[in-house]
C-alpha cells in the first residue's frame, strides 16, 4: 500500500511498520506463518545477524522525526541563528536496511538540520537513554553517533536494542469534576501589589465554596523560573493575573466565572478584563497504566459501518454496494487474518473497556 491509516499507535512504530514491509520482514513472517503479535526480531530473514539492533535503529529514526520540525530547528536553543523559521521544513529520514539513517529536510526549505538539533530531539522525552521503552523494542541510545555529512544532513548510527517489554502503555482518562481559567490585566504602578490584592479579594469572596480549589499565577513575575527561583519584586509595567480553578461541583466553577468581571470595578484601580466569562468544562484526569500485552486483542473496526451506514444509504442507496459492503468484507477478512495469527492469551468476554485512551 502507498498509504496506511492506523489508530493512535506509538509514534516511532509508524516508521518501524513500513520498514518491516520495505525490507521483506513482514513477508518473511507471513510466509513462515508467524503470529502477528510475535516479537518483531523473529520476523527477520536468516541472513540478518542483529535484528534487535536494526529494529532499534528504525525506532530511533521514527523518534527523531516524530515531532515534525522540532528536529529541523523548531523549538531549538539556537533559534536566533536558524534561517527562515517562517518556512520551516519538515524532516526526512533516509533509513537503511541496517538500521542507520540520515536526517535531512526538503531542499530550499527553512530551518537547519544540525548535529545539535538532532541531539536535542534524540533526548526529547527519552527518560533513561539506555532503556527507552517502545512496544517494539527497548532502545539504547548511549552509543549512538551523530555526524554532519553535508549541509542539512546528519547521519545516525549505533542504536542498540533489547527484547520488547512484556507490558504496553495505556493512556487512560477518567472524569474528575469541572474546571475553568480566567485572566485579568493589572497595570502599574504597583502592579504586583495590586495583583496580589486582587487575588486576595477573589479568594475571600469565594471562601465559602469549600470544594473549589483556586490556583493563582502572576504572569510576568518569574513564574516560569526553575523551582527555588526568586519572584521578581521590582515594580513592573503590568502583570497578568491568571486563575485556574477546579471543583467536583459545576456550580462552584460557574460562581467563580461570574466573580471575575466584578473585580474590574470592585478592586484596585486600572484592572481590566482580558477575555470573556470563563465557562465550566468537564475535566478528564490522565492516568498512565501498564497492561500485559497478552490482554490486548488486535482487530480492525470500521465505526462508520455502525454509525453512518443507515443514514447514508437512505439518501444514497448505491453506497450500500459500492462502499459499505466492500468495507464490511475488508473488515471481516482482516479480522480473520488477525485471529489466525494472533499471539498469546487473549482475555475475552470483557463487557466494558478499561477506560478512554490509547494503547502505545
Amino acid at each position: 500500500a502507498d498509504i496506511v491509516l492506523s489508530g493512535r499507535v506509538a509514534d516511532a512504530s509508524l516508521i518501524v511498520g513500513p520498514m518491516l514491509h520495505a525490507e521483506g520482514w513482514a513477508k518473511n513472517a507471513a510466509t513462515a506463518d508467524l503470529p502477528l503479535c510475535s516479537p518483531i526480531e523473529s520476523w527477520a530473514p536468516m541472513e540478518v545477524l542483529h535484528p534487535l539492533d536494526i529494529v532499534a535503529g528504525w525506532t530511533l529514526a521514527g523518534h527523531l522525526i516524530e515531532c515534525g520540525a522540532q528536529v529541523t530547528g523548531g523549538n531549538a536553543d539556537s533559534w536566533a541563528e536558524i534561517n527562515d523559521l517562517v518556512n520551516l521544513g519538515y524532516p526526512i529520514a533516509e533509513i537503511a536496511a541496517d538500521g542507520s539513517s540520515v536526517i535531512t529536510k526538503p531542499e530550499g526549505s527553512g530551518g537547519a538540520v544540525t548535529r545539535a538539533n538532532v541531539a536535542e530531539q534524540m533526548l526529547y522525552e527519552i527518560g533513561d537513554p539506555a532503556s527507552y521503552f517502545t512496544p517494539d523494542v527497548i532502545l539504547d541510545i548511549t552509543a549512538v553517533s551523530l555526524d554532519e555529512i553535508g549541509p542539512d544532513r546528519v547521519a545516525v548510527a549505533g542504536a542498540r536494542g533489547r527484547p520488547r517489554p512484556d507490558n504496553l502503555k495505556v493512556s487512560s482518562c477518567y472524569s474528575d469534576g469541572w474546571f475553568a481559567s480566567a485572566t485579568l490585566l493589572v497595570p502599574g504602578p504597583q502592579a504586583i501589589a495590586k495583583a496580589k490584592a486582587t487575588d486576595y479579594i477573589l479568594n475571600s469572596r469565594l471562601a465559602g465554596l469549600e470544594e473549589l480549589v483556586i490556583h493563582t499565577e502572576l504572569l510576568g513575575t518569574g513564574i516560569t523560573m526553575p523551582k527555588g527561583g526568586i519572584e521578581l519584586q521590582e515594580d513592573l509595567p503590568e502583570v497578568m493575573i491568571r486563575w485556574s480553578v477546579k471543583s467536583p461541583n459545576r456550580t462552584d466553577v460557574e460562581i467563580f466565572g461570574k466573580s471575575v468581571a466584578p473585580l474590574v470595578l470592585t478592586g484596585p484601580a486600572g484592572v481590566s478584563g482580558y477575555s470573556a466569562r470563563p465557562r465550566p468544562r468537564s475535566q478528564l484526569r490522565f492516568v498512565p497504566l501498564l497492561v500485559n500485552r497478552e490482554t490486548v486483542e488486535a482487530r480492525v473496526d470500521i465505526p462508520m459501518l455502525r454509525t453512518l451506514r443507515k443514514a447514508l444509504t437512505e439518501r444514497r442507496p448505491d453506497l450500500e454496494a459500492r462502499v459499505f459492503n466492500r468495507l464490511q468484507r475488508i473488515s471481516e477478512n482482516e479480522n480473520r487474518i488477525i485471529t489466525k495469527r494472533i499471539a498469546g492469551r487473549v482475555l475475552r468476554g470483557l463487557e466494558r473497556p478499561i477506560g478512554r485512551g490509547k494503547v502505545d
